[in-house]
């Protein structure tokens, strides 16, 4: 599927099955290194994102995407890894600070981070609430009489658009962190 796919945008696919602690390529290979899925799966996942900063360039960028430690999705799935019932064997997951440490501890920056797959059970109705709150704090920073600004309002929106920006991704299912070399 994905060679048909790539050969119809007009792309070359080269697909390389390798060893992910020692990938054939040589140093400063790549300017980009994605994974999804894929490093929950390793007890260290140092030695993993080692080799991949290996194969990036200099500034080059990683993502990495991996399940988020506090969801519902999290919760069924250690209840099945438990029971031995687990399609994927072992596995773990990481909250966004313990993914950026990770992230930092293998040489790498952190650009940014991400949240996706909220589950419709209470990550979207308290995502809502929260918008809703930057909405109204956002409102509060209109320009008075004098056609000032009230600079108590902007603040307050920086301040809840940091928060929002921290709590979310504690209401999704993954998390993502980009990093650079």
């Amino acid at each position: 599927m994905s060679e048909a796919l790539a050969s119809q945008a007009g792309i070359e696919l080269n697909l390389v099955k390798a060893d992910a602690f020692a990938l054939p390529f040589e140093e400063g290979t790549f300017d980009l290194v994605f994974h999804q899925g894929f490093l929950e799966h390793f007890h260290d996942p140092h030695i993993i994102l080692e080799e991949q900063r290996r194969v990036l360039k200099t500034g080059g960028h990683i993502l990495v995407d991996v399940p988020q430690k506090y969801s519902l999705y999290t919760l069924r799935k250690q209840i099945a890894i438990r029971r031995g019932t687990w399609f994927a064997g072992w596995e773990t997951q990481y909250s966004l600070r313990q993914l950026e440490k990770i992230m930092e501890r293998s040489g790498f920056s952190v650009v940014n981070t991400y949240a996706w797959g909220m589950a419709a059970s209470y990550g979207w109705g308290v995502r809502n609430a929260l918008h809703w709150i930057k909405r109204i704090s956002s409102r509060s920073g209109e320009a008075n009489d004098d056609g000032d600004s009230n600079k108590t309002g902007v603040e307050n929106n920086m301040k809840s658009s940091l928060f929002i920006s921290r709590v979310l991704p504690y209401l999704a299912d993954n998390i993502g962190v980009i990093g650079q070399k």
